[in-house]
């Protein structure tokens, strides 16, 4: 079970009103969906995400932006190790995106692609509060392994690591099988069962 702050379109469900409710929802790791919910008559919501979407967020829904320039210090210091795992599996798919997300609080990923100046790509792994980032550089042509760099509080490569082989080991969950209950004061996101 996951909680969350409740997404201020949902807050408005408190009454009865026979109708839906259709609500742009993310977290800082996952970029967004559609979730529908219904209310129940009692100020509680139940519902899940229909689809993708991405809309112009209400100010308090933002998750501030971050820069690599601006987080990441101290690099010579980061701790190096390597791993099998590419980064678009962690990053790059929607559905493990949710996961990776629900389980990962505060994390932000950002890519830069490879270019003329650099033929290697990079996931940058960001956790604005702590200060704590990652990163992870791969050859487009290259199988792996992958070198994994991480400094701060939180081993941020860590946990993504191990929310995507939660994932995995959950049978590759789609974003649509996530159940949301949200309250005025709560929001819960529970997996259905398999």
């Amino acid at each position: 079970m996951h909680r969350q702050r409740p997404t201020r379109a949902a807050c408005l469900g408190g009454a009865d009103s026979g109708g839906r409710i259709l609500t742009p929802w993310a977290n800082a790791y996952f970029d967004g969906g559609l979730l529908a919910l219904e209310p129940l008559g009692d100020g509680t919501s139940t519902g899940r995400i229909v689809g993708k979407a991405w809309f112009m967020w209400l100010r308090d829904q933002r998750v501030p932006r971050v820069s690599v320039a601006r987080f990441v210090r101290d690099d010579q210091h980061a701790d190096t190790s390597a791993t099998e795992v590419h980064p678009f599996e962690v990053a790059g798919d929607y559905d493990a995106q949710l996961a990776v997300g629900l389980r990962v609080p505060d994390c932000r990923h950002l890519y830069w692609r490879p270019d003329h100046d650099d033929d290697h790509g990079t996931l940058w792994l960001i956790d604005p509060g702590s200060g704590a980032w990652a990163s992870l550089r791969h050859h487009p042509e290259s199988d792996g392994p992958y070198e994994v760099r991480q400094h701060g509080s939180r081993r941020l490569w860590d946990e993504v690591e191990a929310a995507y082989r939660w994932w995995k080991d959950a049978d590759d969950p789609q974003a649509t099988d996530w159940h949301f209950t949200v309250t005025p004061d709560t929001q819960q996101v529970e997996l259905d069962a398999r």
